[in-house]
C-alpha cells in the first residue's frame, strides 16, 4: 500500500526512539538519522564516519540536510571513528575523541582455505582464461565516482583483456563485448571470486573524494594474495610496497604493458594470512570496543 501520509515512518521513528532509551550507546553511521536524536542529553553517542555522506548524494536538499546535521553531530558526539586520514585531520579540529581505526577485511570469509568455491561467476571467469583471456576484475558499487575511462583504458590495451565487474550499478553500462557485469554476491561468495581474478582493480577518479576513501575491497584483494592495480591516493600509497599504483593514463599503460613483471603482494599465502589476521574485523573491533568502555566509564564518573 502507498504510504501517502507517511505513517510507515512515523511509526519507525517513534520505534527508533523508543529502543534508544534502553540503550547507553546510540552508534550513527550517517548524519541523517541525528535529527532523532538531536534533543538525547544522557546517552553515549558515537559517529561511525566512513565516507563524505554528502558527495555521495546528488540531491541537493539530501546534501544539505547532510550538511546540516553532520555539523550538529561533530559537536554532540562523545566519540568518532573514521576510516582515512582526511577525515581525521578535519575531525580533530571539530571534536577531542577523534580516533583514525582503518578499514579491515573479514578474516572468516577470506580464508585462502575457503576461496576454491565455485559458482557462476567463477565458472565464467575461468571459461574466459581457457580462452586466452587476462581477467582483471572489480567488486564493489559503480557510480559517479567510479573511473570508466580506466576501464576502457584497459580493453583497449590488449584484446585479450577483459573486465569483470561485480556489484550493484548505478550507472549506464559500457557497451562492449570484453566487458562483464554481474549482480551483488554474498558476502561467502567473495573470496572464491577474487582469487580467480588475474588482477584486481581499484578504477575510482582522481578528485578529492579520492582521499577520503580507505578501501575494504584493497584488504579483501590482498588477503587472497592477488596482484592489485589501483589509482594512487594518500590511503591507496600505504599499500604501495604491495600494489601497483598509478596516478594517470599514461602510467596506467605503462603497467599494462609490464604486467608479467608484477609480483604477488606477499610471498606466499601464510604471509598473506598473517596480513588478513592483523587486519580482521575482529581487531578492529577491539580497538573500538577499548574506546567505548573508556568513555562509557568516563559518562559513569562524571554522573556520581
Amino acid at each position: 500500500m502507498l504510504d501517502i501520509l507517511g505513517l510507515n515512518t512515523l511509526y519507525q521513528e517513534r520505534q527508533i526512539k523508543q529502543l534508544s532509551q534502553e540503550c547507553d550507546i546510540i552508534w550513527l553511521g550517517s548524519p541523517v538519522y541525528y535529527a532523532l536524536f538531536r534533543n538525547t542529553k544522557d546517552k553515549v553517542i558515537v559517529y561511525d564516519k566512513m565516507d563524505d555522506y554528502a558527495y555521495l548524494t546528488r540531491n541537493p536538499l539530501l546534501r544539505r540536510l547532510i550538511r546540516k546535521n553532520e555539523k550538529q553531530l561533530i559537536d554532540r558526539a562523545s566519540l568518532i571513528f573514521t576510516t582515512c586520514h582526511v577525515f581525521f585531520e578535519q575531525l580533530k579540529e571539530k571534536n577531542n575523541s577523534v580516533f583514525l581505526i582503518k578499514n579491515g577485511v573479514d578474516s572468516f570469509n577470506f580464508k585462502t582455505n575457503i576461496s576454491n568455491r565455485k559458482n557462476s561467476i567463477t565458472s565464467h571467469i575461468e571459461e574466459l582464461k581457457n580462452q586466452g583471456k587476462t581477467v582483471f576484475g572489480y567488486i564493489g558499487t559503480i557510480d559517479h565516482w567510479f573511473d570508466f575511462n580506466a576501464i576502457e583504458q584497459i580493453i583497449r590495451h590488449n584484446d585479450k583483456f577483459d573486465v569483470v565487474l561485480i556489484g550493484k550499478n548505478n550507472m549506464p553500462k559500457l557497451d562492449q563485448s570484453n566487458i562483464y557485469y554481474f549482480d551483488p554476491v554474498k558476502k561467502e561468495e567473495l573470496a572464491c571470486i577474487v582469487n580467480r581474478f588475474d588482477f584486481c582493480l581499484y578504477p575510482f577518479k582522481k578528485d578529492d573524494f579520492l582521499d577520503t576513501i580507505n578501501p575494504v575491497k584493497l584488504y579483501e584483494y590482498l588477503s587472497q594474495n592477488k596482484k592489485v592495480i589501483a589509482v594512487s591516493s594518500n590511503e591507496t600509497r600505504e599499500f604501495e610496497n604491495h600494489i601497483k599504483l598509478y596516478s594517470d593514463y599514461r602510467e596506467l599503460n605503462n603497467i599494462l604493458s609490464d604486467l608479467e613483471n608484477i609480483p604477488n603482494p606477499f610471498a606466499d599465502n601464510l604471509q598473506a594470512g598473517i596480513f588478513t589476521s592483523e587486519n580482521s574485523w575482529s581487531v578492529k573491533a577491539e580497538k573500538i570496543s577499548r574506546q567505548l568502555v573508556d568513555v562509557f566509564n568516563s559518562k559513569l564518573s562524571n554522573e556520581k
